[in-house]
């Protein structure tokens, strides 16, 4: 009221001002005008306190009309302020000394579950959960006692027992001399925040430990190529401290020749592209290089568009490159090896069989000559040389076959497996026919092979089975089944059989498993199989039981 009284004073000073003036005014003319007429004086009296009267009364009006305004200004600030009290997401919450809740918002409601009507009955202990009642009594003595404390965070008890994380602003209420009547307090639930900063804490532990334990190098930069994050795995790849990269370009970490070409596939990240197996060279500390395959990812802005991080992370292929050339240049020195190695039978082929066959000829013309003069050794000694000659003209030849398989073979085209079986049959006519070998088949597919070399497959195999024979006529079945992806064919034959232990030395070239005098022939014929098989992509093996024969397989592929 007090504030009321001083506007209203202050509202009616040029009314008071005024009126002193008229009055005074009225009365001086008065005096002067009806100082001679004692008669009238009363009624110049009279019209006087009729001025008066009606000068008091329009002050009245006046200050009647301004003290309805001024309250009615107040009504509506205390209306606005009752509005968004009552209306505010957050809770708030009055108390008096004594801790009892006076007010009681809508916010309030909603965060703790009591209605207004509850409210107003229950001490503020009621929303204090136990292990913070020595923290709510310090911090009322501590405000109370006029010590600034605005703000704090605590917990909270709701109506069905639950516990919320709470952020509270606070303010002391005072009465007209300043005394303190009560607190006024505005809480929001920060529960959620704190389970999601919570969350979000992890889930950052989580990749810090994910980047300092992870066995490759991980290394992170920012959109301007800056370097942000550099992982243990990169230091020891490097040689450098993570602490002496961070903030600095990445061109630091390539060859001063590939810095360029380098920086070049880093914008393309930038960019928003990502690395998949990039192949980028690293400068060591020691000046060396590693080579690392990289596979990269973008990590973009609130809108979705802008790269803010770029995070990869290399596999070091130093090691397999290095292997994969010296790989290379094995290929090269075995291709000229075997090119040599052609050269070589070419050469034998000719300049080696011209002799041979001079010294078979003269040694079976001088028997001729010399018939009925020599004796029974010299006849022994002259045999030895011609048989001698004649192994080794076919020694020659197979050699020279083995070598042609893989270099002077024909392309791989659509061929008639029936077709090259009945060709390899026809070669051997005259040892089937000897052997009185019977040679069958089931339906036999189309494949893509070399022609020739397949036939000297099966013509190889199938001597073999006639040759190695037990004491029944040779038998010999050939086969062949659909394996989705591949063809696998079957020789089967009734022979002698092979012995387990042999399964690999059978198709090393010059490898024999019995004496010239047991069987004949140079050990090359089932090596020249395995060739061929293999120039076709496939592979070769046996199974076999002692005594009853052996069964040859072999895959193509489609």
């Amino acid at each position: 009221m007090e504030a009321v009284s001083k506007e209203e004073r202050r509202a009616a000073y040029p009314f008071v001002l005024i009126f002193g003036l008229l009055v005074t005014g009225l009365v001086t003319a008065g005096c002067l005008y009806f100082a001679p007429i004692e008669g009238r004086f009363w009624k110049v009296v009279i019209m006087i306190c009729v001025l008066l009267f009606g000068s008091g009364a329009c002050m009245g009006l006046v200050w009647q009309q301004q003290r309805t305004q001024f309250y009615q200004r107040e009504r509506n600030k205390s209306r606005r302020l009752a509005t968004v009290l009552r209306d505010s997401n957050d809770a708030i919450t009055i108390q008096d000394l004594e801790g009892r809740i006076t007010a009681w918002n809508h916010g309030a409601e909603l965060m703790y579950g009591y209605s207004e009507e509850e409210a107003i009955r229950m001490n503020i202990g009621h929303l204090t959960v136990p292990d913070k009642v020595e923290e709510q009594k310090d911090f009322s003595r501590r405000l109370l006692s006029g010590e600034t404390v605005t703000s704090f965070e605590t917990q909270r008890l709701t109506k069905d027992g639950r516990v919320l994380d709470v952020w509270m602003t606070v303010t002391k209420l005072v009465d007209d001399a300043e005394n303190v009547i009560g607190i006024a307090s505005t809480e929001r639930d920060t529960t959620e925040l704190k389970r999601e900063g919570k969350a979000l804490q992890e889930t950052k532990e989580y990749l810090e430990k994910l980047l300092n334990y992870a066995n490759v190098p991980i290394i992170v930069w920012n959109a301007q190529s800056k370097i942000t994050r550099f992982n243990p795995a990169f230091e020891a790849l490097t040689g450098r401290r993570a602490d002496e990269v961070i903030g600095k370009s990445l061109e630091i970490l390539f060859p001063p020749a590939l810095v360029t070409s380098s920086m070049e596939l880093v914008k393309q990240t930038i960019g928003g592209g990502r690395w998949e197996a990039v192949e980028i060279a690293i400068l060591q500390l020691d000046g060396s290089t590693r080579t690392l395959l990289w596979n990269s990812a973008t990590v973009f802005a609130v809108d979705g568009k802008t790269p803010a991080a770029i995070i990869a992370q290399g596999q070091d292929v130093t090691e397999r490159k290095r292997a994969e050339e010296a790989l290379k240049k094995t290929a090269a020195d075995l291709e000229r090896s075997n090119k040599e190695l052609e050269q070589f039978a070419a050469v034998a082929s000719h300049d080696l069989q011209e002799p041979l066959r001079m010294i078979s000829s003269y040694t079976q013309l001088l028997a001729e000559r010399y018939e009925g003069q020599l004796d029974d050794k010299a006849k022994k000694y002259i045999a030895y040389a011609v048989d001698g000659a004649i192994r080794m003209q076919t020694l020659i030849n197979d050699l020279l076959a083995y070598s042609r398989v893989g270099g002077q073979g024909q392309p791989l085209e659509p061929t008639d497996s029936h077709s090259v079986l009945g060709e390899a049959i026809r070669n051997l006519a005259v040892l089937i026919e000897e052997k009185k070998a019977i040679i069958t088949n089931d339906d036999l597919p189309m494949v893509r092979a070399d022609a020739e070399q397949f036939v000297l497959l099966f013509q190889n195999l199938l001597a073999n089975a006639i040759k190695f024979r037990g004491k029944d006529p040779p038998r010999v079945h050939v086969s062949a089944q659909d394996h989705g992806r591949e063809w696998v064919f079957a020789v089967k034959d009734n022979g002698i059989g092979i012995e387990p232990q042999h399964a690999e030395r059978v198709f090393v070239i010059f490898q024999r498993l019995h004496t010239r005098e047991e069987y004949s022939g140079t050990g090359i014929g089932l090596a020249v199989c395995k060739k061929i098989i293999e120039r076709h992509g496939g592979k070769i093996w046996f199974e076999s039981e002692p005594g009853n024969g052996t069964t040859f397989f072999f895959t193509l592929p489609k």
